[in-house]
């Protein structure tokens, strides 16, 4: 049971964990799978992101004594399910890509929302140490959003409309 916004923060906290944990696992499959050069650099570079986002929520947990859980994301689970249903589905590399740009968009959009949501959290139970952390790994998210837009807009949607 959560009774206070603490204990809320800190599910959270374990839910964004998790979610950048499986986005770990996620993210070089979609790089392997992408056929434009672009676009397996992003999903590489969103991957080192990742793994740093997750580094500070799990120093955010520890400076807290709490730890995380094996409790999964099932939101972020079930956008990767379905980026790998796209991935079998998909009848030709550059619709793939394409595809795989509309479902890392989904991911990046609820990274952004889960971090802004912590943000606030932060703000309201005063916890400024975590804040920094936390603002650092939206920004990463909302950029990691835009390269995937640009790349998109740039040449991969072209292509796949050809």
């Amino acid at each position: 049971m959560i009774d206070t916004l603490e204990q809320l923060y800190v599910q959270q906290l374990r839910d964004l964990f998790s979610a950048e944990t499986l986005l770990c696992d996620a993210l070089g499959t979609l790089a392997n799978a992408a056929t434009h050069k672009d676009l397996r650099e992003a999903f590489e570079v969103h991957l080192e992101q990742s793994r740093q986002q997750r580094h500070r929520i799990d120093q955010i947990l520890e400076s807290i004594g709490e730890q995380p859980t094996d409790t999964v994301c099932a939101p972020m689970e079930g956008m990767i399910a379905a980026s790998n249903e796209m991935i079998r589905e998909a009848s030709h590399e550059n619709i793939r890509d394409a595809g795989l740009i509309a479902m890392a968009q989904r991911i990046t959009h609820y990274e952004a929302a889960a971090y802004s949501t912590v943000i606030g959290f932060t703000h309201a139970l005063k916890r400024k140490n975590d804040r920094r952390p936390m603002e650092d790994s939206l920004r990463e998210s909302r950029e990691a959003s835009e390269n995937l837009a640009r790349i998109a807009t740039r040449t991969v949607d072209r292509a796949a409309a050809a």
